[in-house]
Order: C-alpha cells, then structure tokens, then sequence
C-alpha cells in the first residue's frame, strides 16, 4: 500500500513539507479500511490469538471517533467497494494474503521467536466491529463502487475538508485541503488534559511541487507509476528513470531538500 520511495522523501523532509495543525471544528474525509488498520496496530493491548477481543477493538475504535466529536470534527467514513473488473490488484492481492497466513501460523507455533508479537493480523470480524461502531455512534459511511482512494481525493476536494489515512498515495494526490498522515495526530489519554483540537500535521503536494520547478504538480501522480504502488513495480520503469538526467539539462539550482540516497527518486527530482 502506498508509494515506498516518495513517502521516505517526505518523512526524510518532514520538518520542510509538512506543517503543525490543529485539528478543529471541520469535516474529515476519513480512509475507512487503513484507519481500522491502523487503529488495529496501534494498540498494543489487543490480544487477537483468543477469539478476536473484539470488545477491546471496539473500545480503540469509539475512543478514536469520540476524540474526533470532542473537538467538533465531523467524520465521513468512506469504505471499498467491489473489485474492478480488469483485477489490476491481484498480484498485491495475493502478496498481502501471503504474509497474513504467515502471521498467522507464526502466532499458532508456540516455539516460534515470533509467536504472539508478531501476530498482528485483524481478526475476521474487524470489518464488522468497525462498521457496528460508527453506525452505533451515528457517524456517516459511504461505500464506493470500487478501491476507495480517487473517491476519497474527489469527496475531499469537493467539500474543502482534508484526508484522514496512513496510506503514503495520498502524498501524489491534490487534495485542497491537504492530507492528514495518521501518525501525526496526537490524542490526549486524560480526560482532563484533553485540548479543543487534535494536534496533527498536515501536507499539500503543492509544498513539494513549490520546490521543484521543473516538476508539475499535475506531473507528481505519475510517481506512483514509475517508484510502484499496488498496481505496478517500481522496477517497471528502470529503463525509463535512468534516461532521465541524460534527457534534462542539469538544474542550476542546489537539490533543496535532504537526498533519500535512492538513486531513482534523486534523479528524477534533482
């Protein structure tokens, strides 16, 4: 999930390209599945080799929405939909199926070094708790036809509000409102200490295409195609992106942000 090479330039650069926010009185486009996801991985707590503890999953899950209606942020949850029909994402699909079997049968092999603290595979019922939750809490879910990630980019645009969401695709999109990394938000544990707002960070591509001239904003999506994302291998377009530095003339300015020592993305950005 995501673009590997272009989200390690912008955590490599992060004091450059993202900018403190407080998260307030505004609606929120919110990545349903990688919320789960991630509300599911930061937890440690949860003890899934015993049933689930869907109850404590849930707790994680309220606990977050409230936080959200606490500081008068109004969330719209969207969700995937089907698969499309050409099945692009099947290799991904396939991937990720893999490394959950093996999760699981290191978590059922007691002699295993990684047995339980690496067992970190949502339970079959996550989606259900999930869902049950907010739908308890009133909140708004949307299903889209299909992968929800160009819905949400549209949804978010055409209500000015910004993305909520782990995954690193949203650092290619122009989302007006600018996008919300989930690690960046810190929520305060006591009730007392609880502030007004969210303190997060926030990100526009236009900051990154701001400090590189030669490269169009509109120009940026196209890296997730040439550094591999879910539907392609970065490895794809080798040829294409060693070509690069003989087809441009040399930038006369100095790099502006700290390299990544990825050869690919320097030449493509310098």
């Amino acid at each position: 999930m995501g673009i590997k090479d272009l989200s390690k330039l912008i955590k490599t650069n992060e004091h450059i390209l993202l900018k403190q926010h407080e998260l307030q009185d505004i609606e929120l486009i919110i990545d349903g599945p990688n919320i789960l996801h991630s509300l599911f991985l930061t937890n440690r707590k949860l003890d899934v080799l015993y049933g689930g503890d869907y109850d404590e999953l849930a707790a994680t899950i309220r606990n977050f929405f409230q936080s959200l209606q606490t500081c008068r942020v109004r969330p719209l949850v969207l969700m995937d939909g089907g698969q499309a029909i050409d099945d692009r994402k099947l290799r991904t699909k396939i991937e990720r199926t893999e490394r959950r079997f093996q999760k699981i049968r290191s978590a059922c092999d007691v002699n295993s070094r990684s047995h339980k603290k690496e067992a970190r595979c949502l339970p079959i019922l996550g989606y259900k708790v999930f869902l049950e939750v907010l739908r308890n809490m009133g909140i708004e879910v949307v299903s889209c036809s299909f992968e929800a990630d160009k819905e949400i980019a549209k949804v978010a645009n055409e209500k000015g509000c910004p993305v909520l969401s782990r995954d690193s695709d949203f650092y290619a999109l122009n989302i007006t409102g600018g996008f919300i990394p989930f690690d960046s938000l810190w929520i305060a544990q006591n009730e007392i200490d609880k502030p007004t707002f969210i303190s997060c960070k926030i990100y526009h591509v236009g900051t990154l295409a701001s400090f590189f001239p030669r490269l169009d904003m509109q120009v940026i999506p196209l890296l997730a195609l040439l550094f591999g994302n879910d539907f392609t291998e970065g490895k794809t377009f080798d040829a294409f992106v060693s070509s690069i530095p003989a087809i441009l003339p040399e930038s006369p300015s100095e790099y502006p942000l700290e390299k990544t020592h990825n050869q690919k993305l320097d030449d493509i950005l310098k």
